[in-house]
C-alpha cells in the first residue's frame, strides 16, 4: 500500500492550479447573467468562509434535512434506503437507510444482506467509498455528522462533527479528502482522511444538495438547490472559486461528473432537465430535456452513458454521452430518490428504491437494462 507521502507526491504535479483573483462580493441571481455563465463568487455574513469548527445548531423549522415529528423511526432494520457506494475489492454495496441509524451492507454476486452496521448517527443519506483507504463515508442527516466504516472489517471505526444537514458526500481517493455538502449551513466540510478531522468549509450557495469531484482537475462541484447553480471549489485549496448560473426554477439536485470527457451532469428536480457543463470552461454546453422531475445522476466512463433517476415516475433514464441522447428508459421500484452507484468492472449500476427498500441492478451496455432487484430487508 503506497504511504501518505508517496500519494502526495505522485499526485502534486496535477495539484498544482493558477492562482485565482480574491474573490469579490457574493451575486446571486444576477438579472444580466445567461444560463452557463461564469459568476465571480463571493460571501455574505450568512455563508461560512472561515475554515474553522461551527458549532452545532438546529435547522430551521420546516427544513426538509430535518425529522419531520411522527416519522417512523426504525433503528433495528433496513428503511427507507437512499444513498449507496460499490466497494470493490470485496464485492459489496453499503447503503444508508435513511429511517434508521445503520447502513446495510449487501453482497452484489447474490443480492443477500451480509450485516447492519451503525452508521454513527440518526438518518444515514450520502455514502461515499475511498477504494484507496477501505473506507466508508456515511453523511448522517440528523446527526450532524460523518460516520466512518472500516472494509475490511466492516466497523464502524470513527464518527466526524459536520455541519447542519449533511446531505450529499464524496471522495477524491487522490488527495484523500472527504467533500461533505451542509444544506442547513450552505457550505460544505472537507474532512482530511488521514487524520478524520475537517480542514476547510468553503461555502456554496443556497440549500446545497449533492456533490461531484474530478479528480484529474481537482474541481469540486456542489449543486446548489435552492439557487439554481452550481459552486465549484478548487480541490487545491479549498476555497471556491466560481458559480455556473443554470437557469431559474430548475431545482438542481444530483450531480456527477464524466472525468474522461471532462463533462459535468445536473439533474434538476423542478424543470427534469439535466444540465451539461464542459469542466475546461465551467459553462454549460447544453440542456437534455427530460421532462420528468430528475433525482440522481450517475456516470459509467467506460460506455460514456450518464443515468438519470426520477423518484415520482419510478424510471431511470439512459443518456449517451456522445449525442446527449436518451438511449433507454428502465423502470426501477418505488421513488429512486437519493441512490446511485456504477460498478465500472462489471457495467452494472445500482439503483437505491426508498419506497420498496429494494435495489435495482441495471446492465449497462449495448442495451441497457434491468436485470435483477435486491430486497435488502
Amino acid at each position: 500500500m503506497e504511504t501518505q507521502g508517496s500519494t502526495t507526491r505522485r499526485f502534486k504535479v496535477w495539484k498544482r492550479l493558477l492562482a485565482f483573483l480574491t474573490i469579490g462580493l457574493m451575486v446571486t441571481l444576477l438579472p444580466s447573467l445567461t444560463p452557463g455563465v461564469w459568476a465571480t463568487p463571493g460571501q455574505s455574513p450568512s455563508r461560512q468562509t472561515v475554515p474553522t469548527p461551527i458549532p452545532p445548531r438546529e435547522p430551521p423549522e420546516g427544513e426538509p434535512c430535518c425529522v419531520r415529528k411522527g416519522r417512523p423511526y426504525s433503528p433495528n432494520y433496513s428503511s427507507h434506503p437512499h444513498g449507496v457506494g460499490f466497494e470493490a475489492v470485496n464485492g459489496r454495496l453499503y447503503i444508508g437507510n435513511h429511517n434508521t441509524s445503520n447502513v446495510s451492507v449487501v453482497d452484489i454476486a447474490t443480492g443477500s444482506l451480509l450485516a447492519r452496521l451503525p452508521s454513527g448517527g440518526r438518518s444515514p443519506n450520502g455514502v461515499a467509498v475511498n477504494p484507496l483507504t477501505n473506507r466508508v463515508y456515511v453523511a448522517n442527516r440528523n446527526s450532524y455528522s460523518v460516520g466512518v466504516i472500516d472494509t475490511t472489517t466492516n466497523a464502524l471505526v470513527d464518527t466526524i462533527t459536520v455541519g447542519a444537514c449533511p446531505w450529499g458526500i464524496a471522495v477524491n481517493p487522490y488527495t484523500n479528502k472527504i467533500y461533505v455538502v451542509n444544506m442547513g449551513y450552505w457550505n460544505v466540510s472537507v474532512i482530511d482522511g488521514y487524520t478524520n478531522r475537517v480542514v476547510a468549509h468553503p461555502w456554496t450557495d443556497f440549500r446545497p444538495t449533492m456533490v461531484a469531484i474530478n479528480p484529474y482537475s481537482n474541481k469540486i462541484y456542489v449543486a446548489d438547490h435552492g439557487s439554481w447553480n452550481v459552486t465549484v471549489i478548487d480541490g487545491a485549496t479549498d476555497t471556491p472559486i466560481g458559480i455556473i448560473w443554470l437557469g431559474a426554477g430548475l431545482g438542481p439536485y444530483g450531480i456527477a461528473v464524466n472525468p474522461l470527457t471532462n463533462r459535468i451532469y445536473v439533474a434538476t428536480k423542478d424543470s427534469g432537465n439535466v444540465a451539461v457543463i464542459d469542466g475546461a470552461t465551467d459553462t454549460v454546453l447544453t440542456y437534455i430535456e427530460l421532462k420528468k422531475s430528475s433525482f440522481m445522476v450517475a456516470v459509467n466512463p467506460d460506455t460514456n452513458h450518464v443515468f438519470v433517476t426520477h423518484g415520482l415516475h419510478n424510471e431511470v433514464t439512459v443518456i449517451d454521452g456522445a449525442t446527449n441522447a436518451v438511449i433507454a428508459t428502465i423502470p426501477v421500484g418505488a421513488h429512486p430518490d437519493d441512490g446511485i452507484a456504477v460498478d465500472t468492472a462489471t457495467d452494472r449500476v445500482y439503483v437505491t428504491n426508498s419506497g420498496s427498500n429494494t435495489v435495482s441492478v441495471i446492465q449497462d451496455g449495448y442495451a441497457p437494462a434491468l436485470v435483477a432487484t435486491y430486497n435488502i430487508n
